[in-house]
């Protein structure tokens, strides 16, 4: 007989897993999730994923004792304004994803050419140039503080509206070794 996996709620699983102010964020963000009617679902094991009229606005990753939150958006000069008019920028400058040369999408289209020298991307955020970025995800905020949750929030509502103003692309498709991954 199979086993039935049973999906989790965030929430139980987050008072299980974390403690302090840690537990304390994500239930309060979990809160405003669902307060903005927003879908949390059961992606993985331990990934729940925020949808907003079906497409993906942030994953969110639990383990013991930490929270990773990755919002998904597309860096363009209309977001660009956004984030500096509501001083995200300083934000995301300090929780931009590295490159960990996992061979992932582009990553691995890179590598492939010439792995000897590859060594990461580089990326212009808010004119500022940056060295070693990830390909496929533009910033992962780990146990993030208050001020950080709000600058994730103000991504999610950016979000929402440019899918409400019909603005929204969906992201483009990564290639992983045996599946299609949607980011």
């Amino acid at each position: 007989m199979s086993e039935t996996k049973v999906k989790q709620k965030i929430e139980d699983v987050a008072v299980d897993l974390l403690d302090g102010d840690i537990k304390k964020n994500t239930i309060e963000f979990v809160k405003y999730l669902k307060e903005n009617e927003l879908l949390i679902s059961q992606h993985r094991a331990n990934i729940w994923r925020v949808n907003f009229l079906k497409k993906a606005l942030c994953d969110i990753t639990l383990k013991s004792g930490s929270i990773t939150y990755i919002p998904k958006f597309d860096y363009s000069e209309d977001f660009d304004d956004y984030a500096m008019k509501e001083n995200l920028h300083e934000v995301i400058w300090g929780n931009l994803s590295k490159c960990t040369f996992c061979g992932n999408g582009a990553c691995l289209k890179e590598t492939k050419k010439n792995m000897e020298t590859f060594n990461g991307f580089s990326k212009t955020y808010f004119g500022k140039v940056f060295h070693v970025t990830c390909k496929h995800r533009e910033a992962v905020f780990l146990n993030p503080d208050e001020q950080t949750m709000k600058c994730i929030k103000k991504l999610i509502e950016y979000q929402q509206d440019t899918i409400i103003s019909n603005k929204w692309q969906p992201p483009a498709k990564v290639m992983n070794k045996n599946r299609i991954v949607n980011y």
